[in-house]
């Protein structure tokens, strides 16, 4: 009996390093998926940075005293709008410093 209560004694302690040994995979398994999501996430925020920044154009920076052409939106209907100046008359001179966002406003 002696021997069979020795062998069960191994058998107990290699189950017991089984499970250890399993436990250990599984943390080190929750620990790779959670880097691999922050890693996903900051490569996908990356992207979309990149994306946005080529779809949307930067604001203007204009100094004061630049002279700026203002496009003109105001639709008459007394006048022939293939003719008509695109811009208004005369220049547009900003008078402090502003950050235009707005496409109408180009440089002269």
């Amino acid at each position: 009996m002696a021997t069979r209560d020795r062998s069960d004694f191994l058998l107990a302690e290699f189950i017991k390093e089984f499970t250890q040994i399993d436990s250990d995979i599984e943390k080190q398994r929750t620990i790779n998926r959670e880097i691999a999501v922050e890693a996903t996430e900051k490569l996908l925020q990356s992207y979309n940075k990149q994306y946005y920044d080529q779809k949307h154009r930067q604001p203007t920076f204009y100094k004061q005293g630049d002279l700026i052409l203002v496009k003109d939106d105001q639709l008459k209907p007394s006048t022939n709008q293939k003719l008509r100046s695109k811009y208004r008359s005369p220049d547009y001179e900003s008078s402090k410093q502003e950050l235009i966002f707005d496409s109408k406003y180009t440089w002269l």
